[in-house]
């Protein structure tokens, strides 16, 4: 009812059954309507992440994921855009499509197919990655930077400390992104991409500096997206 009159409670029906405003159980319907409102956001921002995620991987791993052909075509799209405000358009774009994507199957999916690409890394694993991985742990990257500089006293400690700030920002600013509120998916992705081709060239400087060769493949996802 829109207001009191003769002393009636004001309130709403609910499948015949009268609920005075203030009552437990009109407190307990809007809980219920907020939460399912923050959930369906939840789930869709989540999805937009996906599609961020996709972005950084090449294409010839979209396959595995049994996407929709005019997804795919969207990524691929958005591989080849180079202007900023253009691919912010064409990431909002893939995230409309997102919704049509079982959100959970591929994420399970990703996550596979994201263990299956890290296993021959695992099993043979490089020095200057895994020098990298213990240099940028949080807490540890300290005590790892003297023990390196103990062991190799020829390398160039200065630029190893500029190489290390620099991933430890760009890393430290994408993560921020990622979970920032409302999401930002494109400049997360690029931040995600800046930090990636850090930490690539703090593994070749390690490379140098142990006398270990170089990879000579980029990082999955660094060359395919035209710029």
């Amino acid at each position: 009812m829109a207001g009191i009159k003769g002393g009636m409670k004001r309130g709403y029906y609910v499948k015949g059954h009268f609920v005075a405003e203030g009552s437990e159980l009109d407190i307990e319907l809007k809980m219920e309507q907020f939460g399912s409102k923050t959930r369906a956001k939840a789930a869709e921002h989540a999805k937009q992440d996906l599609g961020a995620v996709l972005m950084t991987l090449p294409p010839k791993r979209w396959a595995a994921f049994d996407l929709p052909d005019i997804l795919i075509d969207a990524l691929n799209e958005a591989k080849r855009i180079t202007d900023f405000e253009g691919k912010r358009r064409q990431m909002q774009y893939i995230g409309k499509l997102m919704r049509k994507v079982d959100a959970e199957a591929l994420a399970q999916a990703i996550e596979l197919d994201a263990v299956a690409h890290r296993q021959p890394e695992l099993a043979q694993p490089k020095p200057q990655r895994e020098w990298a991985q213990k240099l940028l742990a949080e807490g540890g990257g300290a005590e790892a930077l003297q023990t390196f500089i103990a062991e190799q006293p020829q390398a160039d400690i200065q630029q190893l400390r500029s190489l290390l700030r620099q991933a430890n920002k760009l890393q430290a600013s994408a993560k921020a992104l990622q979970n920032a509120q409302p999401p930002q998916p494109d400049k997360a992705y690029a931040e995600h991409r800046a930090a990636k081709r850090a930490v690539r060239k703090l593994e070749g400087f390690l490379a140098q500096a142990l006398g270990q060769d170089e990879d000579d493949e980029a990082e999955d996802g660094e060359g395919g997206d035209g710029v």
